[in-house]
């Protein structure tokens, strides 16, 4: 027998949204409203919009659509922005921050330095696959090696 939640976990509302996005709720509303290439709902309730999952993890692999990911450092919670690009998906974290932060020291084996211009330092390219291998959603560390 399946129970309401078997049924409805491939749907996000607008909270689901943000989570799946790694932004605040207020955030994914301007998104959903500003960004025509956003999926549309695939219901309107009382309650509000309601998406595929599927529908918007789709939205989030298009090259140029971007999205962050949070690391806990201690107390402190960063946030480091993913980018797309030809289907790759990476977590692009200040340089800075790979060297002197130690609990990312692993990002130095899996990733990549990338070029800086003259509106970003230096940044570093970690492949999502092993950021999220490693990071939890919440930005606690998974402890894998």
């Amino acid at each position: 027998m399946s129970t309401t939640l078997d049924l409805v976990h491939h749907l996000l509302d607008i909270n689901g949204v943000a989570e799946l996005l790694g932004m605040t709720r207020q955030g994914a509303y301007k998104l959903v409203e500003r960004d025509p290439t956003f999926p549309a709902p695939e219901a309107i309730v009382t309650a509000g919009r309601i998406w595929s999952t599927a529908a918007v993890e789709e939205w989030m692999l298009v090259p140029g659509h971007r999205r962050v990911v949070n690391y806990r450092d201690g107390g402190e919670l960063l946030r480091f922005r993913v980018v797309v690009e030809l289907r790759d998906a990476a977590v692009i974290i200040p340089a800075a921050d790979v060297v002197a932060r130690s609990p990312l020291g692993w990002a130095r084996t899996v990733g990549r330095f990338g070029p800086a211009d003259r509106l970003n330092p230096e940044r570093f390219y970690v492949p999502l696959q092993e950021w999220e291998a490693r990071v939890a959603v919440d930005g606690s560390s998974r402890n894998t090696p």
